[in-house]
């Protein structure tokens, strides 16, 4: 699902580029949730607004499910056929097939069309959680992970956060926000999972596209170059884990010190806690 709440994001601009893009998100059957700001109702404008919003989701075959004075839901469906048509009437362009979904999102031109649903897509229909969390995906096999290495690693983390656990020497409410530098497989979230916290897995845009696996198993999941800051508050995380991180990004850049990367942490994590 995508959420936008009091959205003042003009979606119908630019043929709806924006819109597309969150088509591009979007698994099949899954949900846009659009809330216009108490302000629009006086908007004059606000109509054509709507109708343009109507004519552009229609034009990508969603199905408008729910509509309450400016809350609107819409529902992306399977429907290749509905897209094709719509392109032989020139309402809408489809994507180039030759769009390498593993290939990061990170500083990519958006996309003036939309993507056919099918067998090549990264689209797999999964069990939800907790029992989704250790389920082999196809995404790991396009990955060249083999079930045994997923079993591995899952073993790996499940020793590792009773570990880290011992060591820290804190009760399960102290930390609420995690944040995990180079998840790989987002092996050590899945053994969070019955925590209370909640876990942001990062994939570094320099490393393996893994980041389609880590949504198979329906964690949250962002692609980040740590030699940039990230796009967060500062004292934002309670806890934030490195696995790897400092050894990949060593020696890799004059502009990109191993200062600049602890300095960037010492932003994110809340005062009074430690870095493990």
């Amino acid at each position: 699902m995508v959420h936008c709440s009091r959205c003042r994001v003009d979606w119908h601009e630019n043929d709806g580029i924006l819109l597309k893009e969150v088509d591009r998100l979007l698994r099949p059957n899954g949900y846009f949730v659009y809330s216009a700001p108490p302000a629009y109702r006086k908007d004059e404008n606000f109509p054509e607004i709507w109708d343009k919003l109507v004519n552009i989701t229609t034009s990508m075959c969603w199905e408008l499910i729910a509509k309450q004075v400016q809350t609107a839901i819409w529902v992306k469906p399977e429907n290749n056929p509905c897209r094709l048509k719509n392109a032989e009437r020139n309402i809408v362009s489809i994507c180039n097939i030759g769009l390498d979904d593993f290939a990061p999102s990170w500083k990519v031109p958006l996309q003036n069309c939309v993507k056919l649903s099918g067998e090549e897509s990264n689209y797999q229909k999964l069990p939800p959680s907790p029992e989704g969390l250790h389920v082999y995906s196809r995404n790991l096999e396009k990955l060249g992970v083999t079930p045994g290495k997923f079993d591995g690693d899952n073993k790996f983390w499940q020793e590792k956060v009773h570990q880290y656990r011992d060591l820290m020497a804190v009760g399960k409410t102290v930390i609420r926000n995690v944040m995990d530098m180079n998840a790989v497989y987002g092996g050590f979230s899945a053994e969070l999972f019955t925590f209370p916290v909640w876990v942001m897995n990062v994939v570094p845009t320099t490393m393996t596209n893994s980041l389609p696996a880590i949504y198979d198993r329906g964690l949250t999941g962002i692609f980040h170059d740590w030699c940039e800051p990230f796009s967060t508050y500062p004292c934002s995380y309670d806890l934030i884990h490195a696995f790897h991180i400092f050894s990949h990004y060593q020696g890799r850049d004059e502009g990109c010190l191993m200062e600049d990367i602890m300095l960037e942490m010492d932003r994110i994590i809340r005062p009074l806690m430690e870095y493990y």
